[in-house]
């Protein structure tokens, strides 16, 4: 028992130590590429050097949902292709234990880990996500654009040349981009109203809002009512809708007050759910990654073939990547419903990896 716990906390400790320095590499490769996009995207800006490197830092956190699955696949690979290598496999069957005692240690590793990233390393993410975005409209001098969905209805922001404009309604129609029962406030820069429509509804059309049965106040008070009017925006169709669908600007914790909002907006929330559903099973995707890495490289074999596997690995390790990122395209459609849509990747991959482990238990007796 006390040679089983020894070899656990090394084991552990290995793996951290590998995870580190992997994710390090990982991060500054990725954080470069990212840097010569970003260097592209803003070449017709004044930014400084120093403002760019800044901005890049601060989208650091928002990367580690791409980073920590090709990482923690990695450097489960290298940390059982360096014990298997230094015989250390050899010495772990020899005090008795099996397969599954061998990988336990980096498959609980894997599966906290998971939950980190799930309700920290996210949330983290997302935060740095929304001010890199802000911070790089306001270098690029892009008008922002918000929402806000709650109980009170949906609230929609954007920067005009006079100031900017604050939309409100009750309920919001994605199939003819329709609002009902909407309030529009025109602000100039210092605050102060210009203008107040009410309406029965608003429809986003070329560029416009086309209100009908109209109530206008202006800013010298006076109330008129027309049957129909046009308020220019820098909205389109598929701005708009960005806005409504991407789940990449909510955090772990926001995602069930807002796919509740959405709902009850009468919007699309499936991207949200899929969302939740998908975060909520990391945990188990990221221990079926370690057991999976084990078939690869985790069998007591000569180090030539060792090699061998672990490049065979490495490819497979893509072809899982690329399935679960062919599912998170699926989750705005409606082959199937979005609770196992959301667990499909996670799941089959337990199930896969499962089958491995005890196919290569098998192969070692």
């Amino acid at each position: 028992m006390r040679s089983s716990m020894i070899f656990y906390k090394y084991v552990t400790r290995r793996f951290l130590q590998n995870l580190l320095i992997v994710g390090l590499i990982l991060l500054l490769v990725i954080v470069l590429l990212d840097f010569a996009k970003l260097n592209t995207d803003v070449r017709d800006t004044d930014i400084s050097f120093i403002s760019l490197v800044i901005l890049q830092i601060i989208k650091i956190p928002s990367l580690m949902d791409t980073l920590l699955p090709y990482a923690l696949l990695w450097s489960c690979m290298i940390t059982f292709n360096k014990f298997n290598i230094d015989k250390e496999l050899v010495i772990a069957r020899a005090i008795g234990l099996n397969a599954r005692q061998i990988i336990m240690p980096i498959v609980s590793a894997s599966f906290i880990l998971g939950v980190i990233a799930c309700i920290i390393f996210n949330p983290l993410g997302v935060i740095s996500y929304k001010k890199f975005m802000t911070l790089l409209n306001g270098y690029r001098h892009i008008a922002p654009m918000t929402v806000n969905i709650g109980k009170t209805g949906i609230w929609l922001r954007e920067g005009t040349k006079n100031g900017y404009q604050v939309i409100k309604g009750s309920a919001f129609s994605e199939k003819n981009m329709t609002m009902k029962n909407p309030s529009i406030i025109e602000l100039d820069h210092n605050d102060l109203l210009t203008n107040f429509y009410s309406a029965q509804t608003a429809q986003l059309k070329n560029h416009h809002w086309i209100l009908k049965n109209v109530s206008n106040t202006t800013k010298d008070n006076k109330n008129t009512w027309i049957p129909y009017t046009f308020i220019s925006t820098n909205m389109t169709i598929s701005s708009l809708k960005k806005l409504f669908q991407t789940a990449k600007t909510t955090s772990f914790w926001q995602l069930l007050d807002r796919i509740a909002a959405l709902k009850n907006a009468g919007l699309n929330a499936r991207e949200y759910e899929f969302e939740f559903q998908y975060l909520i099973s990391t945990p188990l995707l990221f221990a079926s990654l370690a057991m999976f890495a084990f078939f690869f490289v985790g069998t007591i074999e000569p180090r030539q073939m060792t090699q061998k596997r672990l490049f065979i690995g490495s490819l497979a390790g893509f072809c899982v990547f690329f399935y679960i990122n062919l599912i998170k395209s699926l989750s705005t459609t409606t082959i199937l419903p979005i609770y196992i849509l959301g667990w499909l990747g996670s799941v089959s991959m337990f199930f896969l990896s499962l089958y491995l482990l005890l196919f290569s238990e098998r192969m070692a007796k």
